[in-house]
């Protein structure tokens, strides 16, 4: 019974870290796919 615990909490944090992972890659490529003109845009209308 012991052992089976301790695989459910290894199996556990694995996939823990698979989601974590996931939404990591997922928040990069959001921010990789926004066009980079708009936000030297707003750098530029905040100098003037």
């Amino acid at each position: 019974m012991r052992g089976r615990t301790i695989l459910f909490r290894v199996l556990y944090w694995v996939a823990v870290l698979i989601v974590s992972f996931a939404i990591l890659v997922g928040l990069i490529m959001l921010l990789e796919s926004r066009d980079s003109s708009s936000v030297g845009g707003v750098v530029l209308s905040l100098r003037w």
